[in-house]
């Protein structure tokens, strides 16, 4: 069922029908008991954001990279539905962006990690910049790019890549001499 919905909001996403693309992910993600609003608000953004700190507690970041692989399937496909929502919900909501992103987090930390973690901790390390946090992003965005390679989670080479380039100018700008 995941899998059709998927196609769904693909091919709204593709069609630039944000709001269907948006209704469908967030339909779907019901299936799994998780309940988002398409227009969170930024208290809502606050609380997830706090959330993922309480779940990482003293771990630190790099840490995250040691979960083990996620074994519930349903959670699995809940992250894969969660990932597909970047376009719908960065075009619809920055808030439903945000907090989609927090989840996802939240989500890997309490039940492991699966290829859409890659994306979700990069992600989470380029918002992180919102918040003038740019260590800690880019150190999530360096767990994404690692998880990438240690799992060969290749479908989400590009967006490991991506992220860890654009939260390396906070943290590790080059030396360029023109």
């Amino acid at each position: 069922q995941a899998a059709v919905y998927r196609i769904r909001i693909y091919v709204h996403t593709t069609r630039g029908e944000t709001t269907q693309a948006v209704e469908n992910a967030l339909e779907c993600l019901r299936l799994f008991g998780i309940d988002m609003s398409p227009h969170p608000g930024p208290g809502r953004v606050r609380e997830e954001f706090e959330t993922v700190w309480k779940n990482l507690g003293d771990r630190p970041i790099e840490s995250l990279i040691d979960l083990p692989l996620m074994a519930d399937a349903d959670m699995r496909a809940a992250m894969d539905i969660l990932a597909t929502m970047y376009g719908p919900s960065f075009y619809s909501d920055s808030d439903l962006f945000c907090l989609h992103l927090c989840r996802m987090v939240n989500l890997s930390i309490r039940h492991g990690n699966t290829a859409a973690s890659t994306y979700a901790y990069g992600c989470f390390g380029l918002i992180l910049g919102e918040f003038h946090r740019y260590q800690e992003g880019y150190r999530f965005a360096k767990v994404a790019y690692d998880l990438m390679n240690r799992q060969g989670f290749l479908a989400y080479r590009a967006q490991a890549n991506f992220s860890l380039e654009m939260v390396s100018f906070w943290t590790h700008p080059l030396d360029v001499v023109v």
